[in-house]
């Protein structure tokens, strides 16, 4: 949830970057590089054979490096704003205001030598209340709530690349307790009584992941995460939202599994709507309790994991005829749920390590149903990937 700052010199981990690895740009299968054959022999794409650049880091591990990861930017479409202005808030100024300070804090924190005061001073809880929430959502006792409003993150704003919708759990802003971080906001001179009353009166905006941070310069957790969407990224636009779209805190108690029935409902509706506008060629949902939010939706019950991706077919989603496809979560508190599927020995040639690994394995599931794509109009249903990401 925090900004974090950004003052390292990106040009000296481009002198240590070094070539390890030659791959196909669309499976991610390993490929020789010194064969004559540059199709993919896995999924059958022609020319397929590209490079991935590694970098040495400081403690000696490795990390993916794209080679266009300047050319990103955030976007976000007229009709997802509208739906969200009407079921989740909609701010004094309208939410395309909080948009455009979404775009605007990416853009300054891919700056050199951003300072974090600049950061906070665009973004910051006070853009919000909790009376612009639509009515069922607006709890009485409710603290550090935050949205982690939906971004598309795109090539260019022309981009026609195919899209995968990335579906995570909520927000999780720190709790009341942790005053380094909200006294950046309210100022310490604050009455505990009126320190308690901001945190029940605004509303925290941020984006899912952090992903409105710089790429290039990982910290905490966003660190372990960011490798697995710079993967996707060279090969594919993203769209990334939360299944529950507000998060907070009635004392010590999160929000996650305290939703009430209208409270679902409303959020299965968005979802749906969403996936409506938006039109994936695929569908990620992150976590154990996402892959278990989306599942409930659908009134099914979740499986237990095994050493490969679970699949189901042919289930309904609002419009769309779907396949959701379940693999462990790109964080480290889920190592030990993914890595038999990390090791079997139908994924050894997909390249990298962890998540660089996991995210080729959603990229090959994707190229191995890439025909499978059918639109849905008037009555025709869309045949659609949904993968999951579960731990």
């Amino acid at each position: 949830m925090k900004p974090t700052k950004y003052n390292k010199e990106f040009g000296n981990l481009l002198i240590k970057s070094k070539v390890i690895k030659y791959v196909c740009k669309k499976c991610g299968s390993k490929m020789d590089e010194n064969s004559n054959n540059i199709d993919c022999k896995f999924c059958g794409e022609k020319c397929a054979l590209t490079e991935i650049n590694y970098i040495d880091t400081e403690n000696g591990k490795k990390r993916i490096l794209t080679k266009e990861i300047t050319n990103m930017i955030i976007d976000i479409r007229t009709e997802i704003i509208t739906l969200l202005e009407k079921n989740l808030i909609k701010p004094e100024n309208g939410l395309k205001s909080i948009y455009n300070k979404i775009i605007k804090y990416h853009e300054f924190a891919n700056k050199e030598n951003v300072k974090v005061t600049e950061l906070i001073n665009i973004l910051h809880p006070q853009l919000l209340n909790k009376k612009e929430l639509v009515g069922c959502l607006q709890k009485e006792h409710a603290t550090t709530m935050a949205i982690d409003f939906p971004i598309e993150i795109k090539k260019s704003k022309e981009s026609n690349r195919q899209k995968i919708m990335i579906c995570a759990l909520d927000s999780l802003p720190p709790d009341l307790s942790n005053l380094n971080h909200w006294n950046k906001f309210y100022l310490p001179s604050l009455s505990q009584e009126e320190y308690l009353e901001c945190h029940k009166k605004y509303i925290t905006p941020w984006a899912p992941f952090s992903l409105i941070d710089n790429w290039k310069f990982e910290k905490g957790s966003f660190k372990q995460n960011i490798s697995f969407f710079l993967t996707l990224f060279d090969d594919f636009d993203l769209y990334v939202t939360d299944i529950y779209k507000l998060f907070y805190r009635i004392e010590k108690k999160r929000s996650t599994g305290m939703h009430g029935e209208n409270e679902m409902k409303l959020f299965n509706s968005i979802l749906q709507s969403e996936i409506e506008i938006i039109k994936p060629d695929a569908i990620v949902t992150l976590g154990n309790n996402s892959r278990n939010a989306l599942l409930n939706f659908l009134k099914v019950a979740p499986e237990k994991w095994g050493d490969d991706v679970q699949s189901k077919n042919n289930w309904n989603i609002g419009n769309m005829k779907t396949k959701i496809i379940s693999i462990p979560h790109i964080s480290g508190a889920a190592n030990g749920a993914k890595s038999k599927i990390l090791k079997n020995i139908k994924y050894s040639d997909v390249a990298g390590d962890n998540t660089v690994k996991l995210a080729g394995i959603v990229i090959k599931n994707i190229g191995s149903t890439a025909n499978l794509v059918e639109s849905f109009k008037f009555g025709t249903w869309i045949s659609q990937k949904i993968f999951s990401i579960c731990c």
